[in-house]
């Protein structure tokens, strides 16, 4: 009996082993390269294996099997019968196409054919063509509809960006901008009134790298952003970062190295005569106005009065000619110098990817410079039993030194632009001669109640430190093979501290010198649940919607101190002044949550209709009459 028990395992175990038989193989692409992470699947089961980074394969096909599945990400999938051979090597072609597909609101992918509303798309590559620090400058030209402008050539400055126009005299007119899909706070706070003062203030998305970017979506019209709320009435601004789930890799671990360097000059200055010099009537006379005698009518002039009482040591007499690009050289080269690091991996189940990224600008405006570190982390995974999961964190901190602008006669103590002549200079005044006090400020040929240029660059200005955090988690489920469920969450805070310094001497604060210490920090919350689903109805309509949930919570603190008479000359603490005064501040917090839904039709796959709407509950509402809804309907008509 004992014999018959083990000859009957011996049996078992020679019928298992013939009952399958093991595959093996290397998978690459066109050029013979290794394909890293490609599947191969036993088709009929849930019997796969991965490629190894040398594109090799092995895998148990059960006996009954006969034909394996070769994907990957980006190529053509092939289906393979399996002969005598246990050898089985594939090549797949690149070059799948795919139905044109752009971002939506919440950062749904749709066709492009059946939308109804206007959507442009700039891929990242067109971003990183431009060696410029700030990712909407590097925008102009790129987007129809969109109108880019910098509030001035200082390097960190606020860029002004406009859909369709204005659409608001006194309110705001900056669009909605998302990053991977967290709202992004792109608010410009003043410290002083720029009209009169100001200085060269940024904006935070001046934090983002452009060289992180997958993509940009610009939404226009309310149908496009309606899903957003009342904050998208003048557009959406969708960014997409690699990081964030763009840019996976199709050969496995990835080593991307950047560097880029860059010089900027001023441009569009004034033509400006050189024939005549100061004066009126043809007179002589050290005054603004070149009416003066022609510079071929007089040898000498005496030396400006101004100067000559503060440097004695200077000629009485100098030449009268006209100082050709006396304003010119004021200005020097600009350099933007940056340099970056990606690294990735993945395939078709998961993706890594970090960005690295430090990037310095000296403006041509002297004493001017933004510096920005950017470090960022993705990852991404679709889990065998239905589930997606995705995160990302980064963090960016930068430096911005800038000049005062504005105009500098207004009735206003912090009025002292650093441009007050700099662009209407007298012909004959040289730049090369000394300007700066001894005892402190600066002394321009004239007289005038102004800062000279030089003197002010180098002693007035401000400067500010933003440290700035996002980050992101999403969930997902694919409850049937039509219907999903996901779930995001993320914030996005950051720092800044800024600080304006008039010197003593300045014609700013009377000449005693000022410090403000402009100080705010600010944080965003948002939560989104969207349920979706997509279902054909007959063999010509097809449906597809999405419910969802949305919560949004906003808080800024703000505190400035303004410091007057400063004590000891060349240290710039406001603990250094002689009168601490506040100067101002801000707190609030405003909560937002709505709920949405999105409805559209598909007949035949060239008539789209599309339907949502959406219902805010705000806090900043009174109780009893704090609810809103707007809808929005769109058709779509391929007709060719």
């Amino acid at each position: 009996m004992k014999k018959l028990y083990l000859f009957f395992i011996c049996f078992l175990s020679v019928s298992l082993a013939f009952s399958q038989r093991t595959i093996s193989g290397a998978v690459t692409d066109d050029n013979g390269e290794a394909l890293i992470g490609a599947n191969v699947i036993v088709q009929g089961t849930t019997i796969g294996a991965i490629t190894d980074f040398d594109g090799n394969y092995s895998l148990e096909v059960p006996d009954g099997y006969s034909t394996l599945v070769f994907s990957y990400t980006g190529f053509s999938s092939q289906d393979i019968t399996l002969g005598a051979s246990n050898i089985v090597d594939v090549q797949l072609s690149e070059g799948l196409l795919l139905q044109e597909a752009v971002i939506t609101a919440l950062g749904i992918e749709r066709a492009d054919r059946s939308i109804g509303y206007a959507v442009s798309e700039v891929d990242g590559d067109k971003v990183q063509q431009k060696t410029e620090p700030d990712v909407l400058r590097a925008l102009q030209g790129k987007i129809p509809g969109v109108n880019i402008s910098g509030s001035s050539g200082a390097p960190g400055s606020a860029t002004r960006i406009t859909i369709r126009g204005s659409s608001s005299f006194l309110g705001s007119n900056d669009p909605l901008f998302i990053v991977d899909g967290i709202p992004f706070d792109n608010s410009q706070y003043n410290s002083t009134n720029q009209l009169v003062g100001g200085g060269a203030y940024g904006t935070p998305i001046a934090n983002i790298d452009p060289n992180n970017i997958e993509s940009i979506s610009v939404l226009k019209g309310a149908a496009a952003a309606a899903l957003y709320g009342s904050r998208a009435a003048n557009g959406v601004v969708v960014i997409n970062t690699k990081t964030g789930g763009g840019g996976i890799s199709k050969k496995g671990l990835e080593i991307g190295v950047s560097t880029s360097y860059a010089i900027e000059e001023i441009a569009g200055l004034p033509d400006y005569q050189n024939i005549y010099g100061q004066g009126a009537d043809f007179l002589f006379q050290n005054a603004n106005g070149s009416w003066g005698p022609a510079f071929s009518t007089l040898d000498t002039i005496p030396m400006w009065g101004p100067l000559a009482a503060v440097f004695p040591d200077l000629p009485s007499t100098i030449p009268y000619e006209a100082a050709v690009g006396n304003v010119e050289s004021l200005f020097e080269t600009g350099h933007i110098f940056e340099n970056g690091l990606t690294l990735s991996t993945g395939n078709e189940n998961y993706r890594l990817s970090t960005s690295i990224s430090h990037l310095t600008q000296d403006g041509y405006i002297p004493f001017s410079e933004f510096d920005r570190t950017s470090i960022s982390v993705g990852a991404n995974a679709n889990l065998d039993n239905g589930f997606t999961l995705g995160g990302t964190i980064n963090y960016t901190k930068s430096n911005t030194s800038g000049p005062f602008f504005g105009e500098n006669g207004a009735a206003n103590p912090a009025a002292a632009s650093s441009f007050a002549r700099t662009l209407w200079l007298g012909r004959t005044w040289d730049f090369n001669l000394p300007y700066e006090i001894p005892t402190g400020g600066s002394v321009i040929h004239n007289g005038a109640n102004v800062d000279h240029p030089l003197w002010s660059w180098e002693h007035n200005g401000s400067e500010e430190e933003t440290n700035r955090i996002g980050a992101s988690f999403n969930i997902g489920y694919d409850i049937t093979d039509w219907l999903n469920v996901n779930y995001t969450i993320g914030t996005n805070q950051y720092n800044t501290r800024r600080q304006l310094v008039w010197d003593i001497g300045s014609v700013g604060y009377s000449g005693t010198g000022a410090i403000i210490d402009d100080d705010y920090s600010f944080e965003e919350l948002e939560s989104n649940l969207i349920i979706s689903a997509e279902r054909p109805i007959n063999s010509k309509f097809s449906v597809k919607g999405l419910v969802g949930q949305n919560i949004n919570q906003r808080k800024l603190d703000r505190q400035s101190i303004l410091g007057t008479q400063i004590l000891a000359p060349g240290i710039y603490d406001i603990d250094n002044t002689n009168s601490l005064v506040p100067n101002g501040g801000t707190f609030f917090k405003r909560r937002l949550m709505g709920l949405f839904y999105e409805v559209g039709l598909n007949f035949n796959d060239y008539l789209f209709l599309t339907t949502t709407g959406r219902n805010d509950w705000s806090s900043t509402l009174p109780a009893d009459n704090r609810s809103f809804f707007y809808p929005s309907v769109s058709l779509s008509a391929v007709l060719n």
